[in-house]
């Protein structure tokens, strides 16, 4: 065969086309993996929870899968706050390290999943659990990856409730109208943190930070804690420890406000 009949623009072709198809495909893996998916602790233990075999209270009829994860070694004397995380299927993996993350900085982190969007009162629920584990946390933060109008309002002007972060919520036109009203109540003042990743996929930019950026008032901003990680993704991956260093700064100054 002689090789110079060959059609080498095409041949030129294919290969470009097969290397870029295998540099997008390299992308998309390191922007799905994770290199771990939790921190390894000693110290740490976790724990089921069960509810009760005889549920009566609609705090305990509205969630399901509580899972406590404490460090041994803190103090049982420190005002830490309960941490209380809404599980999201789309985040487990982040979740699963930023709980880690926080139990090794000394808090406790309930995980659980609501069954409904109704309103009821975390802090009866915050109770039911320190009787579960022997303990006593006087406050409670809740991170959700979500805004719920019926519940996050009773969460938020609950008294036992020391601020509420959200990260990366996504937003329609009636949800950011209920949001509006809710930073109109005079006791938000930095009750409220939202974290949001700069970019959604490749050089896309996240649609719903967009939109909050856009829909807030100069006032409105004013009552919120706002945290952006420029150049994360809509996972966060690789940048698990600066989230992480969000959230604990954040609830370190929600405890010196206490």
């Amino acid at each position: 065969m002689n090789i110079f009949r060959l059609n080498w623009v095409l041949i030129d072709i294919i290969i470009i086309f097969l290397l870029i198809f295998l540099l997008v495909s390299v992308k998309l893996y390191k922007e799905n993996a994770r290199w771990r998916n939790n921190i390894s602790n000693l110290s740490l233990e976790a724990i089921s929870l069960p509810l009760n075999q005889n549920i009566t209270t609609i705090q305990e009829k509205n969630v399901k899968d509580l899972r406590l994860v404490r460090n041994i070694q803190s103090k049982a004397g420190d005002n830490k706050p309960l941490i209380i995380f809404s599980k999201n299927k789309a985040y487990e993996d982040l979740i699963e390290i930023l709980t880690y993350g926080l139990a090794s900085y000394g808090f406790s982190i309930i995980s659980l999943k609501f069954k409904t969007k109704t309103s009821f009162s975390l802090s009866i629920l915050s109770e039911i659990i320190n009787q579960k584990i022997s303990k006593q946390y006087l406050k409670y933060i809740l991170i959700s990856f979500e805004f719920s109008k019926p519940l996050y309002n009773s969460v938020l002007n609950d008294s036992k409730n020391r601020g509420m972060i959200l990260i990366n919520p996504t937003y329609n036109k009636t949800i950011l109208n209920t949001f509006k009203k809710v930073l109109s109540s005079d006791n938000m003042k930095n009750k409220l943190c939202l974290i949001y990743n700069y970019y959604s996929f490749f050089i896309f930019k996240n649609r719903n930070l967009k939109k909050i950026l856009n829909s807030l008032s100069d006032e409105e901003s004013r009552q919120i804690k706002l945290n952006i990680i420029q150049n994360a993704r809509v996972l966060f991956k690789n940048y698990e420890t600066i989230l992480l260093g969000f959230i604990i700064q954040y609830i370190e100054e929600r405890i010196k406000d206490s």
